[in-house]
Order: C-alpha cells, then structure tokens, then sequence
C-alpha cells in the first residue's frame, strides 16, 4: 500500500528544475514478454525503435533510453536539467540506440529538444563492482538544440587510486548526423576527424551464429534420485 501511494503521489509530480537517476539498465530482448507488449507503444510514441520483423527478435535497445524520454518529457520543465547513469553503449554502438541519439520527440505536435551538453565517461574505472557493463552519467537540457562538439570528461584511476580526468569532445562518426554512433576523441583533432572517416569497402557478417543458444549444454546424466539428476 505504501508503494501505491508513492506511485500515486509521484505520478501527480511534474516541472522539476532538474532530475538525477541511475535507471535500470536491461536489453529489450530480457525484458519479460507482458512487459514488452504493454510498452510498445511507448517506444514508437518517442520513435525509438520500429519493432519490424526478424530485426525486433534480436534487438538491443535498452529500457533505460525509453525512462529518459519519459522523464523528460512528463517530469522535466522547460529549461530544465537532466542527468542519469546510463550504458556507455547508449552514445557509443552503431547497432543500438540510434532512435534515442536523436535528442527530440514529438509530443502534441511539438517537437522537444534534448542536447546532451555534458558527458562523464567512467568506463575505465569500474564505477560499479562486480557488474561489466561500461557507464556514462549524461547530462541533458530541455528545449535546447543538440550542439556538436559535446563536452566529455574521461576519468582515470592511476595506481596510487587517485582520479585523472581528461578533456575530450564526443561527435558523431557521420557529420552533422547524431544518430549515428559517437567517438570520443581529443579536442585539437576536431577539425581533421572527418577527413579520416568513411564508409568501409568490407561487408561485416556474423559468421556463426547460435541464435541465442551460447548457454545450452550437453550434460551425461550419472545419477538419478525421483526428480532430481
């Protein structure tokens, strides 16, 4: 009863100043089916993802971009400032989040801008023990056009366990496109990046592939006791 009630009360919130969180991070693929059927209009309502064909079974796209949207768009102000905890993959994969690298939604028939103005890249420190995943915090404003290059502070952990941070910029690899994936690079290589990018002449194929069955072994059955082997 007293979740209900903080639901409730929460739900009636809106127009903060600003919002921190570190939201959950879980593939599209691991979420639970009920869950997937209940939120997909939600995902293509902020057109992060077209959920067509065999391209749906195998997606990465992650619940954490769906909670930025949403919290940005139900919860923030104008103006307003948001930073979350997410996966670095989130700005840095060409197979993933494309949709949310966009920065704008479409809500009454208004388009809102979100720029990602600041990006804290903590993927050499193991900011979280014991769990793989590489983090960023990044930091949005609301109603505010995308701006390139972004700010990214890259930290550093030197062997006396103290923290270095390193002043870098994140762009695009394809100009003036922020959907496509993200480099972090340093700041006096800027204006010569483009002229080292392009498209690759090799197609890239998966090669063999299980189709998901990584963890499925061949076991030799040496006991059996009523249920249990």
């Amino acid at each position: 009863k007293r979740l209900e009630i903080i639901d409730k009360n929460f739900l009636n919130l809106k127009n903060f100043d600003y919002i921190v969180g570190n939201p959950p991070m879980v593939n599209w693929e691991y979420l639970p089916k009920d869950f997937r059927d209940q939120t997909k209009k939600i995902w293509q309502y902020y057109q992060l993802f077209d959920y067509k064909g065999l391209r749906s079974i195998f997606v990465k796209e992650d619940i954490s971009s769906l909670i930025t949207y949403i919290s940005a768009d139900k919860y923030l102000k104008e103006n307003g400032y948001l930073s979350f905890i997410l996966k670095e993959s989130l700005i840095k994969s060409a197979k993933q989040a494309a949709g949310f690298r966009k920065f704008k939604f479409i809500s009454q028939k208004k388009t809102t801008h979100l720029n990602p103005y600041k990006i804290n890249d903590f993927t050499n420190i193991n900011a979280f023990k014991k769990i793989a995943v590489k983090i960023i915090s990044l930091n949005l404003q609301k109603n505010s056009p995308i701006k390139f290059p972004i700010n990214c502070d890259v930290w550093e952990k030197n062997k006396l366990n103290y923290y270095k941070i390193s002043k870098k910029i994140a762009l695009p690899i394809i100009r003036n496109n922020p959907s496509s994936n993200w480099l972090t690079i340093e700041k006096n290589l800027q204006d010569n990046i483009y002229n080292f990018l392009g498209k690759c002449s090799y197609k890239a194929r998966t090669g063999l592939f299980s189709g998901g069955a990584n963890a499925i072994f061949y076991l030799d059955i040496l006991d059996k006791k009523k249920d249990l082997l």
